[in-house]
C-alpha cells in the first residue's frame, strides 16, 4: 500500500485497472487480460534492466495464467453440453499424467528457448519447403 502512495502513476493505474475489472463482463475481462499480457510483453522488449524485464514478464505470465484459468472454466462447462451424457464405465485406474506434463513442459521450453542447432534445422526445413 505504501508503494502506491509513493508513486501517483502506479496508484492511478491500479485504480483504473480495478475500475475496469469491476465494470467488465466475461468478454471484457478476456480483452483486459489480453491487453495486459500484450502491454507487459511490449514493456519487456523495451526494458534495459534485467529486473524491469523480469517484472514485465511476470505480469505477462500472470495475465496468461488468468486466461488459462478462464479457458479451463469455460471448457469444463461446455464439455458436457458438447458430448452429452455417457453410458461408458469409468476407467478402473486414473490415467498417467506424467507424460502429459512432460510434453507440456517441452512445449513451454521450446516456446521460450529454441536451441541454436534446432533453430537452424527449422530454418533449413523452411528453405527446402519454400524453395
Amino acid at each position: 500500500m505504501l508503494a502506491l502512495l509513493d508513486d501517483p502513476a502506479t496508484a492511478y493505474r491500479r485504480v483504473d485497472l480495478d475500475a475496469r475489472i469491476e465494470g467488465s463482463d466475461g468478454a471484457g475481462l478476456t480483452r483486459l487480460c489480453l491487453e495486459r499480457a500484450i502491454a507487459a510483453l511490449a514493456r519487456a522488449r523495451t526494458q534495459d534492466g534485467r529486473a524491469q524485464r523480469a517484472g514485465a514478464l511476470e505480469q505477462a505470465g500472470s495475465a496468461l495464467i488468468a486466461l488459462a484459468v478462464a479457458f479451463g472454466a469455460i471448457f469444463s462447462r461446455l464439455q458436457p453440453m458438447v458430448y452429452g451424457d455417457t453410458d461408458a464405465q469409468p476407467l478402473p485406474h486414473s490415467p498417467a499424467l506424467v507424460p502429459v506434463f512432460i510434453h507440456l513442459g517441452i512445449v513451454l521450453m521450446m516456446g521460450v528457448y529454441i536451441p541454436p542447432a534446432l533453430a537452424e534445422w527449422y530454418r533449413l526445413a523452411a528453405r527446402l519447403i519454400g524453395g
